[in-house]
């Protein structure tokens, strides 16, 4: 791939983190139940939804029952998502959703252990 092109698709990337970013400013604890859905389009192209019930557990779109191999799944696309219509959405991590990496800060102390381990806080 050639430094423009390369450079093109940086600048795309960072403008639709930048994009994503500001959507998650009007919800500092994240969407809730009753708005989610409206945010789909808000979604990078390149995640790998799993519906969810109302337990965070996820379920075939098809039969509503509950995912034996989920782990293994290749993701649903928010369109795929919309029409399951689901009570909540997920994401697959790692590869399948583009290198995706979340952290999960649980417990006290757990967002000052970041910031001594990485240097920087939990909001970048």
């Amino acid at each position: 791939m050639t430094s423009t092109i390369q450079g093109q698709l940086c600048a795309a990337e960072q403008q639709d983190q930048d994009q994503f970013a500001e959507l998650w400013e009007d919800f500092p604890m994240g969407p809730t139940v009753s708005n989610w859905h409206h945010h789909l389009e808000d979604i990078p192209c390149d995640w790998a939804l799993l519906p969810l019930d109302g337990n965070k557990t996820p379920i075939d779109p098809r039969s509503g029952l509950p995912m034996a191999k989920w782990s293994e799944e290749p993701g649903y696309t928010t369109e795929e998502i919309r029409e399951a219509a689901p009570k909540a959405v997920g994401v697959l991590l790692g590869p399948v959703s583009g290198g995706l990496l979340a952290i999960d800060f649980d417990g006290p102390g757990s967002e000052e252990m970041f910031q001594q381990l990485y240097g920087r806080p939990s909001t970048d």
